[in-house]
């Protein structure tokens, strides 16, 4: 069987769906999205595809084993590409983590909950503004400790519970802590809002269980869509990959009409079609969501017309402008062994501005390992600190290689392309060095070594060892306005030029947030969810419930 569009050999339908709304990922956004749409929109019917399948795995559940995943068990959870070989980082290939399993990226990351700067928003859509997206932090989470609650600003009756109970203060937390201060950090209570130091410490937040499931991640489809999985309306299909998004044709010259049919999609190798009668919302992150679009015949026209796909919307900003922040440790080799008290967490979180436009340039944070971590060069009983590049100017892209939904795409981060990011790092080890210098008689340093003092010696060390901390994000930038060159969704999320599709994760930043990406991405998927009730709403064919 063949194609209507294109010469693409295609296996019999096995099987069709019709539904309301089709949400393409069961990530961070896509989780939140999917519940809140079901939990509203009652009469809808709902389905959520994932390509992966179940996040009950004990290294998921408990998030402190989170980076000793067995090496076996990590093509069942994780796409495991490999970005284009980085020129800046010595031309070395990397690792580019993305989870394939219910949750996303929320089901093996370290759980660290951030929102970012408030000031990260001004670069956003007016819609987007810090003070419009609030609410929709608050809606998802509930802050645990009595130091963290503020009514203006935190959560209160969300399911994601968030807590710096986890940020142990034992007595090398706490010296590492105290070192931050002397070394000339504010230390404040809640990173999690506004604040106007310039430099800050604050113990780190977690988005875990507390009490006997303390180590329980609260992964997105466990905390969110788990609670609507049973319900009428809602479907969701694991093993699913998304081949491409179908669009209607013009019966009379044939030519196609960029209005959304339905979505194909590939199950245990039996192709599959779903029908979709008001909206597909895609969700598969910054790596993949532009791979589905491109796929579909959305992106640069010139390069979808090589790969043979015809082409339903040219937009060439679709997979460009890919940001990571990219991490470089700095290691120091303890002088009494860590226990099992230590675990793999990190405790104390660092920020230091921009005096500019007041987000956040620089990360910083310790993490211990009793344990060694081969991957990332770490031997046992090692004390790190983490330098984390958080604004970087250099951009990359996310490109298909051809119009097979199984190929991987190509990744290229182009990382260190702008010396202003490797000065940033540099600054970050040289940050590091004064305030482990608090703390002399606890660790010597091993790597870089405190043979490497200057700014090259330093420079190379980051080029041989630094990797992204897997928050890509930008590829399917959010514009107010059209721009050919740098838009592909506009403020309510909806690709440009094309009806009844949204793109909904990460890959809509405008610029990447300064802080951990997860938190952000929670708030996007809720932020849409309500903009697609809205539209509903001005349809008159529903009043707003009290999901909102």
């Amino acid at each position: 069987m063949m194609s209507d569009d294109n010469s693409q050999p295609l296996l019999p339908i096995h099987g069709r769906l019709v539904a309301d709304y089709v949400i393409i990922g069961a990530g961070s956004s896509g989780c939140v999205l999917a519940t809140k749409l079901a939990k509203t929109l009652k009469h809808d019917h709902v389905i959520v595809l994932e390509a992966g399948g179940s996040n009950d795995f004990s290294f998921v559940r408990d998030f402190t084993e989170s980076l000793y995943m067995p090496p076996d068990e990590i093509p069942k959870i994780d796409w495991n590409y490999v970005s284009e070989r980085q020129k800046g980082l010595n031309n070395r290939e990397l690792p580019v983590s993305r989870a394939k399993m219910l949750g996303g990226c929320s089901s093996h990351n370290q759980c660290l909950y951030v929102r970012g700067s408030s000031h990260d928003y001004q670069y956003w859509p007016k819609n987007w503004s810090y003070d419009n997206i609030l609410s929709n932090f608050k809606n998802i989470e509930t802050v645990v400790d009595d130091d963290l609650k503020d009514n203006k600003f935190r959560g209160s009756e969300g399911p994601l519970r968030v807590s710096h109970f986890h940020s142990r203060k034992n007595k090398l937390s706490s010296e590492f802590h105290q070192a931050c201060v002397d070394s000339g950090y504010t230390a404040i209570t809640d990173y999690n809002r506004p604040f106007e130091q310039s430099q800050i410490c604050s113990y780190m937040q977690f988005n875990v269980g507390l009490g006997s499931n303390k180590n329980h991640r609260q992964d997105a489809y466990t905390t969110f869509l788990k609670q609507v999985e049973n319900q009428s309306n809602v479907e969701i299909i694991t093993q699913a990959q998304v081949s491409r998004i179908l669009f209607k044709h013009d019966g009379r010259s044939h030519k196609i009409d960029p209005t959304v049919s339905g979505v194909e999609y590939y199950r245990h190798g039996k192709r599959y079609v779903i029908d979709v009668k008001e909206e597909v919302i895609v969700s598969g992150g910054a790596i993949g969501s532009p791979q589905i679009l491109q796929l579909s015949g959305i992106g640069d026209a010139k390069h979808l017309e090589s790969l043979g796909i015809p082409v339903v919307k040219d937009l060439p900003a679709g997979g460009k402008a890919l940001q990571d922040h990219l991490i470089t440790l700095v290691l120091h080799k303890m002088n009494a062994p860590l226990h099992s008290e230590h675990g793999n967490l990190v405790d104390v979180n660092m920020f230091v501005k921009n005096p500019s436009d007041q987000t956040n340039y620089l990360q910083m944070y310790n993490i211990m390992f009793p344990r060694p971590i081969p991957a990332f060069h770490v031997e046992a009983h090692t004390f790190g600190v983490e330098s984390i590049l958080l604004t970087p100017e250099s951009q990359g892209y996310v490109k298909i290689r051809s119009n097979k939904h199984t190929d991987d795409p190509a990744i290229n981060f182009n990382f260190l392309d702008k010396k202003r990011d490797l000065e940033i790092i540099v600054e970050g080890i040289r940050r590091i060095r004064k305030i482990m210098d608090k703390m002399g008689h606890v660790a010597v340093e091993v790597a870089p070594g405190r043979d490497k003092q200057t700014f090259e010696e330093l420079a190379e060390y980051i080029r041989n060892i630094a990797f992204p901390i897997f928050h890509p994000a930008g590829t399917c930038k959010m514009t107010e306005s059209f721009s050919k060159q740098l838009s592909v969704v506009d403020s309510e999320c909806r690709v440009w030029g094309v009806n009844k599709l949204r793109v909904a994760d990460a890959s809509i930043m405008p610029k990447i947030v300064s802080g951990n990406t997860n938190a952000s991405s929670l708030m996007i998927g809720d932020k849409c969810a309500e903009m697609i009730i809205q539209d509903r709403c001005k349809k008159g064919r529903m009043t707003i419930s009290s999901h909102l």
